[in-house]
């Protein structure tokens, strides 16, 4: 893992190499194993690595070639080594001493920019071409790893991390308002914005080249474009899937000496935790299941249910460590603080910061590296009901009056009206019921935010966010998959997740977001995905004898993930009461309806005790997020342009 900055001066002038020095200090933030500033004219990169395993001991993230004048920064991952050492002529005997860094460079020297075509893996990386006089950046296909941009008639400025760019003299920049309305709407509007003005995102799968002749971006990768497999058969479908699932999971765990499994109790994570222990028992590497647990006192049957299932997991298994992690002595506020300053704005998913306590027991274990199910719902675990939207698209309606005959237990009473319904959602989806109560859920949602009235006028904060389209329009199992890719949510998430992690020092992976496994998926026919009224039904095969049956074939998917957020954040009750108050007294500006806020604070009572009250924790997060900035503002502790 890496943190990198680079600075590249269009008018050809020297770059300072102090300026430089005080950015990597800045960035510096979690005591790297090694620093390199590298400095040529008009270009300069700076790099930060962290060494975690016994392979890394060799690596350089920051390298120059100097034959081809070319130097690369980067933080990335690449998978399927082996693979791409072919394609690159490298002999067997010599693999072990090239980095994935150096593999990078090189696919860079034989290909140029279509070497993204090549790679597989986590990478946000930029290359200073010195023979054409331009840099080259891309970022990988799910925009795992971040890439912060800064781009001016006069500068090119890049950094993995927002505190790079934020620490650099020469980018004077303020805090976006719409960001502001995001965050406190829980809502991610335009994948390219950043919390700051002037300030972009490299969007997932995309690549830029910067020259005095050039300024473009490209998108280098499209699901859309996958084509389809003539895999009919069910046993053949199951055998790639499972094939395909273990290369995911091993090519990533590479040279740990112990790993950690976030384990919920869910499909997703058990196919992990068994695959993982299929590889880590023929490799001796130790293996440790990391549990997000409710605290004893307030476990709901709900939750009890799910423990019993992550207990059963880790039985069925023979998995030997676990750790159930109930924040039971640790508020939120912390977590809450050290989340923003990390990222020096607000964030809009609580999830990364919520897990804290998993990262910091991850670490006190020695575990250097986790492997996460998230993103199996989004592609190869999607639940696919959408396949019945497909057949009445199609007019496939006897395929769709079987399997809707399925879920009626062979009743045909209402099968005929839920037809008809599905034709209408497919063919007609102004008319239908469905698009109305979605957009009166939405209605909903919104009356539970927290927002000044004045800001919200302002801004057009309600009118934004109720026309913001967030329905699923697709009526296709395998293009419902590219649009749950495509969800601004889902590579926030991702962003958040990995920054956190790599603060502890500590790696995030996803292997339900390999690329070969998810075009797999993508290209096999929608009738292995949704069979027999049952969701999920293509990876439940592949999983079945591998995990316990009532975990491969559970229909309930609704969980929390992080369930002891209400407990952390009550802990903290007090404290969180005053910053309202602070806030009150003491803010010229406003952007929070502070009354409201309190009420959030009684909702989470309720959740704490297991009622379902229509309001999600995330929402109070980001408005104590917002109240806290503008303190520090006012305090003269940061200056981001925030109004206060």
């Amino acid at each position: 893992m890496s943190t990198f900055f680079g600075i590249y001066d269009k008018n050809k002038n020297s770059i300072d190499d102090e300026l430089l020095e005080l950015v990597m200090e800045k960035l510096n933030h979690w005591n790297a194993d090694k620093t390199s500033i590298w400095i040529k004219g008009h270009i300069g990169m700076g790099h930060h690595l962290l060494r975690y395993t016994n392979e890394k001991e060799s690596e350089e993230q920051l390298l120059f070639h100097e034959s081809t004048d070319c130097c690369i920064s980067a933080d990335l991952r690449i998978d399927y080594r082996e693979e791409l050492c072919d394609r690159l002529n490298i002999p067997k005997e010599n693999r072990q001493t090239f980095s994935d860094t150096t593999l990078v460079l090189e696919s860079y020297l034989k290909w140029g920019k279509d070497c993204v075509n090549k790679l597989y893996g986590d990478f946000a990386f930029a290359i200073w071409d010195g023979r054409t006089n331009t840099i080259f950046c891309a970022r990988d296909h799910f925009g795992i790893r971040p890439f912060f941009y800064f781009n001016s008639p006069d500068y090119f400025i890049f950094s993995s991390e927002l505190k790079g760019l934020l620490s650099c003299p020469i980018i004077q920049t303020e805090m976006n308002e719409s960001w502001v309305a995001d965050t406190l709407t829980s809502s991610y509007s335009d994948k390219h914005e950043s919390p700051f003005r002037d300030i972009i995102t490299l969007s997932p799968a995309h690549c830029m080249s910067i020259s005095p002749d050039e300024d473009s971006t490209t998108k280098y990768w499209d699901l859309n474009e996958n084509p389809r497999s003539d895999i009919k058969s069910e046993e053949k479908a199951v055998r790639v899937i499972q094939d395909s699932f273990y290369s995911a999971v091993k090519t990533r765990i590479r040279n740990s000496s112990t790993l950690g499994i976030e384990l919920s109790g869910g499909l997703d994570s058990s196919a992990i935790a068994a695959t993982a222990t299929e590889v880590c028992n023929s490799s001796q590497i130790k293996l440790v299941a990391l549990t997000h647990s409710a605290p004893t006192k307030v476990q709901n049957n709900s939750f009890k249910n799910k423990k019993g299932l992550i207990e059963r997991v880790v039985s069925y298994l023979g998995i030997q460590e676990q750790a159930l992690l109930t924040g039971e002595s640790r508020g939120a506020l912390n977590a809450l603080i050290e989340s923003l300053e990390l990222n020096n704005s607000s964030t809009i998913g609580s999830y990364a910061m919520m897990s804290d306590i998993l990262y910091e027991e991850a670490k006190r274990r020695g575990i250097n590296l986790i492997l996460s199910g998230f993103g199996g719902d989004e592609g190869v675990t999607m639940e696919a009901k959408v396949y019945l939207k497909e057949l009445a698209k199609s007019w496939q309606l006897n395929s769709l009056m079987k399997e809707l005959q399925i879920t009626s237990k062979g009743k045909n009473h209402g099968v005929y009206r839920k037809v008809l319904s599905y034709i209408v959602q497919s063919h007609f989806p102004s008319l239908s019921s469905t698009s109305e109560a979605q957009s009166r859920r939405r209605s909903d949602r919104y009356s539970t935010f927290g927002i000044d009235s004045e800001f919200e006028k302002r801004l057009g904060i309600r009118k934004r966010y109720l026309e913001m389209d967030q329905t699923w329009k697709e009526t296709s199992v395998s293009a419902r998959q590219v649009e749950r890719y495509s969800q601004n949510a889902f590579t926030g998430r991702l962003e958040e997740s990995y920054l956190a992690a790599h603060a502890k020092r500590i790696e995030i992976c996803y292997p339900f977001l390999d690329v070969k496994l998810v075009e797999i998926f993508h290209s096999l026919p929608s009738f292995l995905k949704y069979r027999k009224g049952v969701g999920r039904y293509l990876f439940r095969l592949a999983m079945t004898n591998k995990i316990p049956d009532e975990v491969c074939w559970l229909d309930d998917k609704a969980s929390v993930a992080v369930p002891n957020v209400p407990f952390r954040f009550l802990l903290n009750r007090i404290e969180f009461e005053e910053i309202i108050n602070e806030g009150r007294m003491n803010n010229t500006f406003h952007y929070v309806d502070y009354d409201k806020m309190l009420w959030m604070i009684n909702q989470m009572d309720l959740l704490e005790q297991g009622k379902d009250v229509g309001f999600i924790p995330n929402t109070l997060f980001s408005h104590m997020e917002i109240l806290i900035l503008q303190r520090w503002q006012r305090e003269g502790k940061i200056d981001i342009g925030i109004r206060c």
